[in-house]
């Protein structure tokens, strides 16, 4: 797998997330955690990305 197929299934998986408060928080966590590490402009976009992965495989794991 690529990083271009990588970004493209995170970004999948971010669209197919259920809106609920555990993802919503999780989300939000996520990107201010990135943002603190990297610059606002990387952070923003990884940290929805990588969330978007993150809780699509916790959601895949629990189910």
């Amino acid at each position: 797998m690529n990083i271009k197929e990588l970004i493209h299934k995170s970004y999948e998986d971010l669209l197919s997330l259920k809106v609920n408060w555990f993802n919503g928080f999780m989300l939000v966590l996520i990107v201010f955690v990135l943002s603190s590490i990297a610059t606002p402009i990387v952070g923003v976009p990884v940290g929805l990305l990588g969330g978007g992965y993150f809780l699509k495989r916790y959601e895949e794991k629990n189910d």
